[in-house]
């Protein structure tokens, strides 16, 4: 049974390799999508948003989802 799990993690550029390694050492798949700059997340070329609207849109999404299901 595979179970997927989407979660947004903000990481220490410096902490980096070590939380790489303890999620590959359980073997747990990840990406690494782009970078936070004090309060927006930018994806190369793709889009730059700051982080307050990001979570505000997944917080709406999932609470719309259960009103309807």
């Amino acid at each position: 049974m595979k179970i997927k799990v989407d979660t947004l993690l903000k990481l220490v550029k410096k902490n980096k390799n070590e939380v790489s390694k303890i999620l590959e050492e359980n073997n747990i798949y990840y990406d690494i999508i782009g970078m936070t700059q004090n309060d927006r997340i930018s994806l190369e070329n793709e889009f730059d948003v700051k982080l307050s609207e990001l979570d505000e849109l997944n917080t709406s999404w999932f609470r719309n989802y259960f009103k309807y299901n």
